[in-house]
């Protein structure tokens, strides 16, 4: 058998294949409504709880940042002074230390809008997710959320690029400037 046969054949393990992809297509088309439907109730639902726990607080967004000599020190005498009457704030450095079984609200929108998994290998705790660290995460008008990733801006910062970050700033400020 020539080599341009070979690759036309199927083999038994690949119609087995594409026969179990072809029979799974419904399932995917019924259970694509039900995971957008999940999307948005529990979104819904975060939104609520943050507007009944944090909003009778005044606080109004989650902001987390960690202890990386890049922003650290900047984040501390810049921002939060400016937001930290209408923030709830973690440092994402101290993460060993959050109750990872009953999951605070904070925990939870973080994770819910940053996309941040945490996973287990080989013994370890992994982190999944992109750009999650620093974050604010608003919620003004409270069934409103906007997230404003740092990381970016920070790591211009890093290489002499200022504007980028005063952007983030000033966008981040403006947002919190309706409850002033």
């Amino acid at each position: 058998m020539s080599r341009q046969e070979k690759k036309q054949t199927w083999t038994i393990k690949d119609r087995l294949l594409f026969a179990l992809v072809i029979a799974l297509i419904p399932i995917y088309i019924l259970l694509i409504p039900i995971l957008v439907i999940y999307l948005l109730v529990s979104g819904l639902w975060f939104r609520l709880l943050v507007k009944f726990k944090w909003h009778s607080q005044k606080k109004y967004l989650l902001f987390v940042y960690s202890n990386s000599p890049n922003w650290k020190e900047y984040i501390e005498t810049n921002i939060l002074p400016k937001i930290s009457s209408y923030a709830i704030i973690i440092n994402w450095s101290e993460r060993s230390n959050w109750n990872w079984k009953k999951k605070p609200l904070e925990v939870k929108v973080f994770q819910r809008w940053t996309g941040v998994k945490r996973y287990f290998f080989k013994g370890r705790t992994k982190w999944d997710g992109q750009e999650f660290n620093p974050v604010a995460i608003t919620f003004l008008p409270w069934w409103k959320c906007r997230v404003f990733r740092f990381w970016q801006p920070f790591r211009d910062f890093k290489h002499d690029k200022e504007k980028p970050l005063k952007d983030m700033e000033s966008k981040l400020y403006k947002v919190l400037d309706s409850v002033r």
